[in-house]
């Protein structure tokens, strides 16, 4: 089960989602468990999304990496893959495209 309260408890990853993909919920922090192996990016954001927690609509149905151009995922720091694992601690942000000159 996945807490709207963000904690640094073993066991859990500390989720941000930003918007548009909050559903007009502003900003969410999220706590996600897991166990101590981690958890791929792509299952990570799958279970967020069966929650009704991830909106976005571009991606429904959709398992390829060209997808994710609708969505950056970012932990410690760098932008992560489908197939990256995240690990109890981490904290990922999911953020829309950005552009800028």
């Amino acid at each position: 089960m996945m807490s709207s309260r963000q904690t640094d408890e073993s066991g859990s990853i500390s989720v941000r989602v930003y918007p548009p993909f909050t559903g007009g919920k502003g900003t969410l922090d999220l706590t996600v468990p897991c166990d101590q192996d981690g958890v791929a990016v792509g299952d990570l954001l799958g279970t967020l999304r069966r929650h009704g927690t991830l909106n976005v609509p571009e991606l429904r149905g959709r398992t390829d990496e060209s997808a994710w151009s609708h969505a950056i995922v970012l932990a410690q720091g760098r932008v992560l893959k489908l197939g990256d694992i995240v690990k109890p601690g981490d904290r990922v942000s999911v953020l829309p495209p950005m552009s800028g000159g």
